[in-house]
């Protein structure tokens, strides 16, 4: 039956997607690659913008978090931070929108 355990998968497998309907879960997908690509985005943004602060000079903001990387880790440890964090959301909705993509496999 359909409503019992699906062929290959583990309950929590089972359990985890597909609550609710299938057009949550792949709105969940798409906003996590979304939220990845804005990461690594801002961290490329960030980079060029401080780069071009170093050369110039004069004034620039930050945020505090920002002036707390750049102090510990300078201008290329901000670029891998967000460059890490933005694959990470972006492996994360790949790999929901596949897992959506295998549990209606086995639904049919």
């Amino acid at each position: 039956m359909k409503n019992e355990k699906r062929a290959g998968l583990t309950d929590f497998e089972a359990g985890s997607m597909y609550n609710g309907s299938k057009r949550e879960s792949y709105v969940k997908a798409i906003a996590n690659i979304l939220i990845g690509v804005f990461f690594a985005t801002a961290g490329i943004l960030e980079f060029f913008q401080i780069q071009k602060w170093e050369i110039n000079g004069g004034h620039i903001s930050m945020n505090e978090g920002t002036a707390l990387l750049y102090k510990l880790i300078g201008k290329w440890g901000i670029l891998v931070f967000m460059g890490i964090l933005g694959l990470v959301f972006i492996r994360k909705g790949v790999l929901q929108y596949r897992q959506i993509k295998r549990l209606q496999k086995a639904d049919f």
